[in-house]
């Protein structure tokens, strides 16, 4: 007896679970006969409407653009250096890494504005935070490129202030 109502209970959630697969379900076109040599799964599938149409999606960036060319040419470290010699260094010894930067659309945004943000007077770590938030292989690109710009371009890019003992012997003060 007990197990008649559990029973009836179960039947309804089926039955309600069916009814409301088919009501998600996607429709085929009426218009279209069943016997057009194509079955009614394929014929729903041929377009699925939780995909975006290519034509709606945002074009992918451009792998050649030059996104560090908006980037103002300005004085650097008192006058030490220029962020033209900065980016002119960085063209001729981290072309591989720029590159590489260029290739990835995420790091193209973030870089252009991370280095022009720096390079207005900004620190590494606020002007850089943005790479923090994304992938993984985009991160490394970045890391590769700042890295390049610290290693081969030291005075044309200012960035001995990022050197633990740049200014005070390594003393911490």
């Amino acid at each position: 007896m007990r197990i008649r109502p559990f029973l009836v209970l179960v039947s309804i959630g089926l039955v309600a679970s069916g009814l409301a697969i088919q009501a998600c379900g996607s429709t085929v076109n009426d218009d279209t006969p069943v016997d057009a040599g194509t079955d009614a799964f394929e014929a729903s599938a041929a377009k699925d409407v939780n995909q975006p149409d290519v034509k709606d999606a945002a074009p992918p960036c451009d792998p050649n653009k030059d996104y560090l060319k908006d980037i103002p040419d300005a004085s650097l470290a008192d006058g030490a250096t220029t962020t033209g010699a900065c980016l002119s260094c960085a063209n001729a010894k981290c072309k591989a890494e720029i590159s590489a930067c260029a290739k990835d659309c995420a790091c193209q945004n973030l870089a252009g504005d991370a280095i022009g943000c720096y390079l207005k007077g900004g620190s590494i770590l606020s002007c850089g935070s943005g790479f923090a938030s994304v992938p993984t292989a985009t991160r490394n690109i970045g890391i590769a490129l700042f890295g390049c710009l610290n290693q081969q371009c030291p005075d044309e890019c200012a960035t001995s202030q990022f050197d633990p003992d740049a200014g005070d012997g390594g003393d911490g003060g």
